[in-house]
């Protein structure tokens, strides 16, 4: 009993977490009892909620995948889309989880997997990439953060040319002098070489050889 009531706590956490509100329903008698009812509610809203990008995904992949009212009809279509997509075979069988009054231990430890499939299946299905913007893109914005729009946003860039003219005079304002500029690099075979120099209209530009 201890041991499911752990587990049915870690369950919960994890559902609120997930933004589950009828907290009132998630009681730990009804779990170590194996309540049909309560464990049929929270395995619907499980499918339903807890990853949107997966429920849309088994919907478009599955044709005869259906969140049935009936759970002695959802529940064959459940075990299906997890034996076919999520190669997983419950150990807990449909029989047993209709069950009234048993598997307590076994039906959160079905609710615990289930989830965990769900995550991973979402991991998959954002790749890579879309995990970038998932952390970048917040709800209800339309536009990239500013720290990821530096990389990707070139329109507002000076010249190079202004910005060598901007970084000096930044420079000069934070120091009280102006200090030695690295020697860069340009374009058409053209050195730039700088130095101690009173303003940018100074730098000397000589060709290279």
């Amino acid at each position: 009993m201890t041991e499911t009531i752990q587990a049915f706590t870690l369950v919960k956490k994890r559902l609120i977490r997930s933004g589950f509100t009828e907290i009132h329903i998630l009681d730990n008698a009804g779990a170590v009892a194996g309540d049909v009812a309560l464990f049929s509610a929270l395995t619907k809203w499980i499918i339903l909620h807890y990853s949107p990008r997966v429920l849309r995904y088994l919907y478009r992949a599955y044709p005869w995948f259906i969140v049935e009212s009936n759970t002695e009809a959802f529940l064959p279509v459940l075990y299906r889309v997890l034996r076919t997509d999520f190669q997983h075979t419950p150990k807990l069988t449909i029989v047993q989880f209709l069950k009234q009054g048993h598997y307590g231990q076994h039906k959160v430890g079905f609710l615990d997997t289930l989830m965990r499939l769900y995550s991973e299946k979402e991991q998959s299905l954002l790749g890579s990439e879309g995990r970038l913007l998932h952390k970048v893109l917040r709800p209800g914005r339309d536009v990239l953060s500013q720290p990821f729009r530096r990389h990707v946003d070139h329109e507002n860039l000076l010249p190079p040319e202004q910005e060598e003219a901007a970084l000096w005079q930044k420079r000069k304002t934070l120091n009280g002098v102006c200090v030695p500029r690295a020697r860069r690099s340009f374009p058409h075979g053209a050195t730039q070489v700088v130095g101690l120099m009173n303003s940018p209209s100074q730098q000397v530009t000589e060709s290279t050889k």
